[in-house]
């Protein structure tokens, strides 16, 4: 290679070519190359030649390299797709992506529209105090931060938190306070946080908050905070000790801003397991627990609001005979109810194919579509105008009946007894 120099580089002499005029830079460049090419044998232009193809050489083997490391890593595809996923959730929120760093993206993956929740305080059955509770001291500070600004004692709390039995909407509390409020809502996993090199997590820990204080006013949810934020102890790995200690800091420490308004709302079954220096940051603590004969009725009203009942269904009769039902059992049991229904079609229909005639109980479903007719060789429908993958709407479903409820609720009780037994 060194042989083969172009004609416009023979015709430069050494001087020339590295000579940028008189100054001490120049002459030391130029005693340099005086001294390479008294040690080496070679011209200038040749030394020149053999640096270039050396630094290219060092480049391709970085970047083989990289690539190499890259899809060694087991992660990687996840990584790219949470950081296309983060880019379309920044720029739906009017965030620009420029002003974040590779680990605030990275985190980014997993910030929410609190607009897209599909969930009011309309739709949350009983937990009134919980409910009055949270727009006195969360969602009315958050919405009016400039009003109540000289008062430090009117601010939101940094931390809240919501523990009670599981199934009890300790979830759905909070995103209607991240609706209601108009906080942007940042969703933290355990998964979010752990990395398998040593220093990252503390780094994930810090991009978390930077984010979070970038786009507030933010609201940090942890769902089982417990898993990520139990008590430390000296069996705790050092990398598992330095990440909460970091958490703590960000979160309510020596730099932390005031007047910031990010707040962290965590939701646990097991409260006793919380460090006490967590507990501490978060003095707003509200119990979410079963509800009562009343609520269970409200929540019993909005599940089958937009369901079909039978004339014998007496709600208030479901709702003493549930004592115990949390929020999530008591959908089980509608859910399973208005399955009951199905059961009978298909064990309807089953048992009139079986006899070679068409279904005899109409009364129960009775598919409304203009595409039902089918050629019996490929199955499309006659009319090309219609959608074959659309289903078939039913119409003339009976109503859920007071059996149904009722064989719903043995089915969730003797599920529970299961657990405890």
């Amino acid at each position: 290679m060194c042989e083969e120099v172009t004609p416009a580089l023979k015709n430069v002499s050494t001087k020339s070519l590295w000579k940028a005029g008189d100054g001490p830079v120049s002459s030391i460049f130029a005693k340099l190359i005086s001294k390479l090419e008294s040690s080496t044998g070679l011209k200038a232009e040749h030394i020149f030649i053999k640096v270039v193809a050396t630094c290219c050489s060092f480049a391709a083997v970085y970047v083989t390299f990289s690539w190499i490391l890259k899809k060694m890593d087991p992660t990687y595809e996840e990584k790219k797709k949470a950081q296309i996923q983060a880019k379309v959730m920044l720029k739906r929120l009017g965030i620009d992506e420029h002003a974040l760093n590779e680990y605030e993206v990275a985190v980014a993956a997993n910030l929410v529209d609190p607009r897209c929740f599909d969930i009011s305080w309309e739709q949350i059955g009983g937990l009134d105090n919980v409910k009055k509770e949270l727009k006195q001291t969360v969602i009315f500070p958050l919405k009016n931060f400039t009003l109540l600004d000289n008062s430090k004692l009117m601010k939101p709390p940094r931390g809240v938190l919501l523990y009670g039995p599981p199934g009890c909407g300790k979830t759905m509390i909070a995103k209607a306070t991240a609706k209601a409020s108009g906080a942007n809502f940042l969703f933290v996993e355990l998964s979010s946080m752990l990395d398998k090199w040593y220093g990252e997590s503390q780094k994930r820990v810090a991009a978390i908050f930077n984010l979070a204080h970038k786009i507030q006013p933010t609201i940090i949810f942890i769902d089982e905070i417990d898993s990520l934020l139990r008590t430390r102890n000296t069996q705790d790995h050092e990398a598992t000790s330095m990440m909460k200690t970091q958490f703590m800091n960000y979160w309510d420490g020596l730099l932390t801003d005031s007047k910031s308004q990010v707040i962290i709302i965590g939701a646990t079954n097991n409260r006793q397991a919380l460090d006490q220096a967590i507990l501490r940051r978060m003095p707003c603590q509200l119990y979410v627990g079963n509800p009562s004969t009343d609520q269970r009725y409200h929540i019993l009203e909005i599940i089958l609001s937009d369901e079909v009942l039978g004339p014998d269904v007496d709600l208030s009769v479901i709702a003493q005979i549930t004592d115990g039902f949390s929020g999530s059992d008591l959908h089980e049991v509608c859910r399973l109810a208005a399955s009951v229904r199905i059961s009978e079609y298909i064990d309807t229909t089953s048992a009139d194919n079986k006899e070679g005639s068409e279904p005899s109980s109409p009364i129960l479903l009775l598919p409304m579509s203009s595409c039902s007719s089918a050629q019996p060789e490929t199955g499309a429908p006659t009319d090309k105008g219609c959608d074959s993958n659309k289903p078939d709407k039913l119409e003339n479903l009976r109503g859920i009946s007071q059996t149904d409820l009722c064989t719903g609720v043995d089915k969730v009780q003797s599920n529970i007894s299961k657990l405890f037994c």
